[in-house]
């Protein structure tokens, strides 16, 4: 439906179900006016049957109005079918930065702050991407002239590789401790960036 935003979980297309549902109700200036939460839905008869389901109203300075209302088994009015969920699911690895954005913001909304803090940390990951050739290259700069007289061309290729894999590694690291929420993801995103620049200009003015 227009001005309804549906954030769900797990969505199985086979079994008509799904799971941690969030439902967004907007007025027309995309101000939030209801919030529905379920913990899973089954789609029987042309109808979707949700579980254990909340609902939220606010008001236009977005705040809780009056108490939420709780159902264990509620029969919601949502026209789209399981087929139309299926045709309708947004991939964030698939969208461009800008539709990424809107779909960080939207979800922000309902209040999903994991998944948020998340993909905030993909979104500025992928603005780090360019420079990480550079950061390589710059890596790789000391630890190619401390060997230059000994080693010879395998061994230099060897220790491109192991350079680049501890790179990897250290950028994994400091993304999944973004994502678990210890730093914000603007940093974590950048950490790996940040600390192997500094080690390589480190390295490049302490060789003779």
């Amino acid at each position: 439906l227009k001005n309804r935003l549906f954030f769900i979980n797990k969505f199985s297309l086979a079994t008509k179900t799904m799971e941690g549902i969030t439902i967004l109700e907007q007025d027309e200036h995309q101000n939030l006016t209801k919030k529905i939460v379920a913990t899973k839905g089954v789609y029987q008869d042309g109808l979707w049957k949700f579980y254990q389901c909340i609902t939220y109203n606010f008001d236009k300075n977005g705040q809780v109005v009056d108490e939420p209302v709780y159902f264990e088994e509620e029969i919601m009015t949502i026209p789209e079918t399981p087929k139309d969920f299926a045709s309708l699911r947004q991939k964030p690895e698939l969208m461009d930065i800008h539709e990424m954005q809107d779909y960080i913001w939207r979800i922000s909304k309902s209040g999903a702050t994991t998944v948020t803090r998340n993909l905030k940390v993909d979104l500025y990951q992928r603005f780090m991407m360019p420079f990480t050739s550079i950061i390589i290259m710059l890596l790789g700069i000391p630890f190619s002239l401390m060997m230059r007289k000994r080693a010879t061309g395998m061994a230099s290729v060897g220790i491109s590789i192991i350079v680049g894999f501890l790179y990897y590694v250290l950028d994994a690291v400091c993304l999944a401790v973004g994502k678990s929420g210890l730093i914000p993801p603007f940093f974590s995103a950048s950490m790996s960036h940040v600390i192997v620049l500094a080690g390589s200009l480190y390295l490049i003015r302490k060789l003779p």
